[in-house]
């Protein structure tokens, strides 16, 4: 009798395991599946703009060398009629400031040049601008104002700054260094690219998917050599031109 007793207390203690299943575990069960991260499509081409495709709103845009626009005015705003909104490259060669210097509306000073998307007109668009002074980054901000379209009716009103999930450092730029920005919308994401490395990733929110609108380019007391690229695929409706001046469409922002 103490024999059985003892029998199973011996074992115990000799760290015998049994096949007996604990409460809740399954002996059979395959390890915890590993989820593949997301694969990221490739960027969607683009081709170079030639300066008769572009609509300046504001400040002027002369012939460079190598097929590039030179912009030395303080304000240049400008939009490209027919092409895709969602999609945008800026080749630039940066020269420094320019010579003069213009505040913007809200008398803030800034320098800084970057990409107009979904540019439905000078009241409701998205920004991804490559801020130089006074502090370097990627700024990403929603203009919106329902119901109005030209700078006369908004303003400087309705500027959101979107926060990303996914920030990253951009290039110091130095006068004669040759930079890209690119600029790519999917869905209500954006990301933003800065010399073909991600360094702004975020949501844009429901009021950006609603803009129709083109790609457009903007600078800011930036002295510039620049080319701008859009998706040669999907197009927006046209903001025809009228002879000297763009459509009231492409009001400047």
């Amino acid at each position: 009798m103490k024999a059985l007793v003892l029998f199973p207390l011996l074992l115990g203690l000799a760290g015998w395991h049994g096949s007996v299943e604990r409460c809740g575990e399954d002996s059979g069960a395959a390890p915890p599946r590993r989820e593949r991260p997301a694969q990221r499509r490739a960027p969607v081409p683009v081709r170079a703009l030639p300066a008769g495709e572009i609509c300046v709103t504001s400040g002027g845009i002369k012939q460079a060398s190598r097929g590039r626009m030179s912009v030395d005015e303080p304000k240049m705003r400008s939009v490209a009629p027919g092409s895709s909104g969602d999609v945008g490259e800026l080749r630039f060669q940066y020269r420094g400031a320019t010579e003069k210097v213009a505040p913007l509306a809200s008398g803030q000073l800034r320098r800084q040049v970057g990409l107009k998307l979904r540019a439905q007109d000078g009241c409701n668009l998205v920004y991804a601008m490559w801020r130089i002074e006074p502090e370097p980054g990627i700024v990403v901000q929603i203009k919106h104002n329902q119901g109005q379209r030209v700078h006369a009716e908004c303003g400087t009103r309705g500027y959101r700054t979107v926060s990303p999930r996914r920030r990253g450092q951009v290039p110091v730029l130095q006068p004669g260094s040759e930079h890209k920005l690119r600029a790519e919308i999917t869905g209500q994401d954006l990301t933003v690219w800065a010399d073909g490395v991600i360094v702004w990733e975020g949501d844009l929110g429901p009021e950006a998917a609603a803009f129709t609108g083109p790609l457009g380019m903007r600078s800011d007391n930036v002295a510039l050599d620049v080319e701008l690229l859009a998706d040669p695929g999907k197009q927006t409706r046209s903001l025809a031109k009228v002879p000297g001046r763009c459509s009231s469409v492409a009001d400047s922002d």
